[in-house]
């Protein structure tokens, strides 16, 4: 009789208790797996976006330990480098252009992939190129998951699930995140700012403490670090 009991519990939590919203979570963790994973093997086909490339070069540059430097030669960086030192720098070159967050990223990943640096003729698409889109794309997915939390607190769980699917089968939007292009975190970065207000604004307005949650979205808020 007892283990009847626990049997009927276990079934009245599977369906109505807490067991469900688990479920429910495991479920969707899963299929955004799956999908990742489809996306990332099947769709992605090289780093096609050339201020991609350039960040991703960068990174590489980062990761083999020859600091903030590029291989690209761009005309205002040779008129700064005249103009303020008289001469242009040989072999690595400083980076004038690009603020360094996103690149840092790539290095930090791409120290991981040091191994398939160097392509073979069984590699279909570089494997660097991949680890890069692969991180851009878990970027996008964060923020996804993040503006769902904001609209639901701004609004219902009904309204932002509408609204966070529609982005998710937006094909331009995955295109995009695999572009390895910085707005992937600026994006992510730009969300996280969204919540800490609303968190900032609920406590307001329970009279609880909205420091900590405003000093967050400021940190947030500031902007990339011009480069000389």
């Amino acid at each position: 009789m007892a283990s009847e009991t626990k049997v009927q519990a276990f079934i009245h939590a599977l369906e109505e208790g807490g067991w469900v919203s688990r479920i429910r979570l495991i479920l969707l963790l899963a299929a955004i797996a799956t999908i990742y994973i489809i996306v990332i093997l099947t769709q992605f086909k090289g780093l096609d976006n050339e201020k991609g490339m350039d960040q991703a070069q960068i990174g590489r540059q980062l990761a083999s330990g020859h600091g903030f430097t590029t291989k690209m030669i761009r005309p205002i960086s040779y008129g700064q480098f005249n103009k303020h030192i008289g001469f242009y720098p040989s072999g690595d070159l400083p980076d004038v252009y690009n603020a360094p967050l996103n690149p840092f990223l790539d290095s930090a990943i791409l120290r991981f992939t040091k191994s398939t640096w160097t392509m073979t003729d069984k590699d279909i698409v570089y494997p660097s190129d991949r680890a890069i889109a692969g991180i851009s794309l878990l970027l996008f997915i964060f923020s996804v998951g993040i503006n769902f939390t904001v609209a639901k607190r701004l609004f219902d769980r009904r309204l932002a699930l509408l609204a966070m699917g529609l982005i998710l089968i937006c094909d331009n939007f995955w295109s995009f995140a695999m572009t390895g292009l910085p707005q992937n975190m600026m994006v992510l970065i730009f969300s996280l700012v969204n919540y800490c207000l609303v968190r900032a604004i609920e406590n307001r307005d329970e009279e609880r403490r909205t420091i900590v949650w405003l000093g967050l979205s400021g940190v947030g808020s500031q902007p990339p670090a011009k480069r000389a």
